[in-house]
């Protein structure tokens, strides 16, 4: 899927999700030597607590880096939602 209405994605996705992509797939860049796809075969319920445990980080330090810990966990609940492993 490389076009939307006849626009490219970049042209029709908003900038800012853009950039939380982009930061999103730095921070999982930064923990693929120690961690790689292991999120493709966890428990989902891991990820699910994983998930409450970045909020709750956050929700004390305020950290942004925290937050794009949270967007990755999303992501990988989302893509386990089509796989059937939850």
């Amino acid at each position: 899927m490389d076009k939307i209405e006849g626009v490219t994605i970049l042209d029709w996705v908003r900038p800012e999700l853009i950039n939380l992509a982009l930061h999103t797939e730095n921070r999982l860049r930064d923990h693929d030597p120690q961690k790689g796809d292991t999120w493709k075969y966890c428990d989902v319920n891991y990820l699910k607590d994983k998930l409450q445990e970045e909020l709750a980080e956050w929700s004390t330090s305020g950290k942004r880096d925290e937050l794009l810990d949270m967007t990755a966990v999303i992501m990988m609940l989302w893509r386990r939602s089509f796989d059937g492993k939850d």
